[in-house]
This record gives structure tokens, C-alpha cells and sequence, in this order.
């Protein structure tokens, strides 16, 4: 609808159809109308106006034989003025309606980016019996938020049908597709079921080291951290900008799974994920390095490795989870080992987050920095030490885990600069 920047009387856009419905069925008119705000409506059977029925749509409920051949208009009025539609047609039937059934999609059923829906149904007729497939239409509507789009269809002539959601498709959670079967029988009589079938959704989180940032969701910049419901299968996008932390320039170093581009396109996934982006400080000494060569451990006291492979980012919340396949969920130890350039030269602090019941030690060239093997605490733990610029020194951590929730997380920062995860670029793995 058009108003334009002028007053202007009313101009109807879309006439009421005519319709044709079974005995004891329900029809309904509809018009649209321009024009300058507000519009008033008064709808008219055979010319004579209907109390009460002063919409943009009029339904005639339970329709007899009477009402057969009646003329439904509607006058449309504002200050300025007034349009009358056309009259449509109202025919009724003496024809009892098809009753069609949904086979499939079942009740409950749900879907997912990438997922086949698979349209079966059936239907009877009072007089026709079973009717055929060339009385079946099928169409899919995508329902988003307050409004609709045509997804698919119509599939006509067909008793079954099939449909592939694309993985490319509304972002937004609040979507769901609406499935359509109108039967027709053979006096023109229609019927139309539905069946809604709901998304499959996750929580996606998305955080940036430092806290204070953000990220590029689908195009929109948001801050971080965040959380949100995401449909299952539907492709998003993140991208890590460049950002500042409490006044100190920050490039992107790497994701928490290892990647390095910095704007990551995938389908969502089917359990709850969080994806942090991981920030160092720019400029300085930048290396080349991939993180540190890690051994995962069969048991606390660092025997029967599992697991060898390089972690681009020593910094771990596993949860109740695996730390890795094939790792026991509890009573796992592991280590990392390698080298550490510095960025910078100056003094540099290193903090981890200790936990009761993990132990974990830092050392770094010939220096223990931090050992909660042998002095046990919780909270957080500092140390410091003094690096020069370009320059490389051997790092080892070693970390235990009992039960329950495990954590390995450690992060340093350089004078005066925000508390980062080690950036992977300066780490490099011990052959």
C-alpha cells in the first residue's frame, strides 16, 4: 500500500473474488485498498449494507443453498472520499467436501537446513470415494516472524512429493514451514489441510579474548559475548574484525578449533557450540609459529598417551566433555611443550584460572612460573618474566584432570596491554 505524501481518497488495489464453497462451509472476501489513512470499510450483501461488518475481509460462515448466487461488495472511505469494488459472486454447492489427510510430514516433525521433506497424503470424497492423484495440490509457505513467503509448489497432480530445505535460507529461529494439501473433487469442491513442521534449533555463543569486542554475525557487527537459538543446518557467517581493547589495537589471531580465517562460513551444527574468536595485540615481533605440540594421556600421571597432534591455542574449557577422541572424559592428563617468541620485549604477566582437583604447571625456559602440583590453590595465579622481542624460549605445560568439569586456560599479556589467549603465531611445536 501507497499513500504517497499527499492526501488522496481511497483507491482499491484488489477486488474479492468471487468463491464457491460446499454446503455448510465458510467463505471469505477480502479487499485492499490506498489511500490516505485512516480507511473505513462497510461490506454489502446484494447492495444492502451489513451491520458490523466494517473490515478489510468479511467471512460468510455456514453457507445454504440460500445464499447461493448472493453479491458481496465493500465501500471503502476516508475524508476524502470513497471507492466501491466490484461485487464477487458467492456459489455454493450442494456437495458435501473431500476429506484429504496428511500422511506426511507427521505431527511433531521438524527440520533442519539441508533436510528432505517428504509430502504423502491421502483423501475421500462423500460422493467421488477415493480420489486420484490428479484431484491433489501441494504447497509449502515459509512462515517468518508476522509475515509469509511461497517456498515451494504447487506440486499438482501428485499424491507425494518431496522437498529439500536449502542450507542458504532466513537466519532468523522464528520460522517455520506451513505444508498445504488441497483436494479437489470432481463438482469443484475444495478442501485445504495443513501441517506445520517446526525448525531444530541449537544455542550458538560466540565470545572474543579479550572479553571486551565483536564480532560480524551474517553482516550485522554485534558484541560480544553473545548467545543465541540457531536453526540446525542453515548457513551462517562470523567474521572477526580487527578491534580495540581498552585502548590497545587488536588484530585477529585464530578461532578455538584452529581456524585462521578470519571470516568462517558453515552450516550450524546439531548440538550447542561456542566459537571464540582469539585476539593478539598488534604490531611487535609477529611470528610464524602454529601453537604447541600437545600428548593427551590415558591417565593422570602422564602414562599411556592417546593422543599426540599441535593445539594452535593452549587455552581449553572442555566441560563434561572429551578433551579429545579417545581420551578418557575424567582422570586425563596432558602436556604441552615447544617455543615462545616474544612480541614484545619488556615484562610480561602470565595468569591462569586454577581449578580444585586440576593441577596444571607452566614452565618456561628453565623457570617455573606456576605449580599448583605443588602448591595446590584455586583462582586465579600469576607470574612474571622478561622476553625480548623476536627472540624464543622454551615453554612446557602440564595439566591433570580428576572429575567433573575440566578447564585449561592461560593467558598473558604485555605491559600495559589487555589480558589475551597465547596467540598461535608465536607459538611453535616441539619435534
Amino acid at each position: 500500500q501507497y499513500s504517497g505524501t499527499t492526501s488522496s481518497k481511497p483507491v482499491i488495489t484488489s477486488e474479492p473474488p468471487d468463491a464457491q464453497v460446499a454446503l455448510g462451509r465458510s467463505a471469505t472476501f477480502d479487499v485492499i485498498a490506498s489511500g490516505t489513512q485512516p480507511l473505513s470499510y462497510q461490506w454489502r450483501r446484494n447492495g444492502t449494507k451489513m451491520v458490523g461488518e466494517t473490515g478489510p475481509s468479511y467471512t460468510l460462515n455456514n453457507a445454504q443453498l440460500g445464499d447461493d448466487g448472493a453479491k458481496f461488495s465493500v465501500v471503502v472511505r476516508n475524508g476524502f472520499g470513497r471507492d466501491t469494488s466490484r461485487d464477487a459472486i458467492l456459489s455454493v454447492v450442494n456437495d458435501l467436501p473431500p476429506e484429504p489427510i496428511i500422511v506426511t510430514p507427521m505431527v511433531g516433525e521438524t527440520f533442519a537446513g539441508g533436510t528432505t521433506l517428504m509430502l504423502a497424503g491421502s483423501a475421500t470424497d462423500p460422493e467421488d470415494g477415493v480420489l486420484p492423484a490428479s484431484a491433489f495440490e501441494w504447497n509449502i509457505v515459509l512462515h517468518h516472524n508476522v509475515h509469509t513467503h511461497p517456498e515451494a509448489g504447487p506440486f499438482i497432480g501428485v499424491k507425494s512429493a518431496t522437498y529439500t530445505i536449502p542450507h542458504i535460507m532466513e537466519t532468523d529461529p522464528d520460522v517455520f514451514f506451513r505444508i498445504h494439501l488441497t483436494v479437489t473433487d470432481s463438482d469443484g469442491v475444495s478442501t485445504d489441510v495443513v501441517r506445520d513442521v517446526l525448525p531444530r534449533t541449537v544455542t550458538m555463543s560466540v565470545q572474543t579474548r579479550p572479553w571486551v569486542g565483536s564480532v560480524v554475525i551474517d553482516g550485522q557487527p554485534t558484541p560480544t559475548p553473545t548467545s543465541f537459538p540457531a536453526v540446525v543446518g542453515v548457513k551462517r557467517t562470523l567474521s572477526a574484525q580487527p578491534i580495540t581493547v581498552a585502548g590497545t589495537p587488536m588484530v585477529f589471531d585464530t578461532w578455538n578449533k584452529g581456524i585462521t580465517n578470519a571470516t568462517r562460513r558453515f552450516n550450524v551444527p546439531t548440538m550447542d557450540t561456542t566459537y571464540e574468536a582469539y585476539y593478539r595485540v598488534s604490531g611487535g615481533s609477529v611470528g610464524t609459529g602454529t601453537g604447541l605440540k600437545a600428548t593427551y594421556f590415558a591417565n593422570p600421571d602422564f602414562t599411556s598417551p592417546v593422543l599426540t597432534r599441535t593445539d594452535r591455542v593452549p587455552f581449553f574449557d572442555w566441560g563434561t566433555a572429551r578433551a579429545a577422541s579417545g581420551v578418557p572424559a575424567d582422570n586425563f592428563s596432558a602436556r604441552w611443550k615447544g617455543d615462545l617468541q616474544a612480541q614484545f620485549t619488556g615484562q610480561y604477566q602470565f595468569s591462569y584460572e586454577a581449578r580444585a582437583g586440576e593441577p596444571f604447571r607452566l614452565v618456561l625456559g628453565r623457570n617455573v612460573l606456576i605449580d599448583t602440583f605443588a602448591n595446590p590453590t584455586t583462582g586465579t595465579v600469576t607470574a612474571t618474566a622478561s622476553l625480548t622481542a623476536g627472540q624464543r624460549r622454551s615453554i612446557l605445560m602440564k595439566y591433570r584432570e580428576s572429575t567433573g568439569s575440566a578447564a585449561m586456560q592461560l593467558q598473558y599479556a604485555f605491559t600495559g596491554t589487555p589480558l589475551s589467549v597465547l596467540p598461535s603465531v608465536q607459538l611453535y611445536p616441539k619435534l
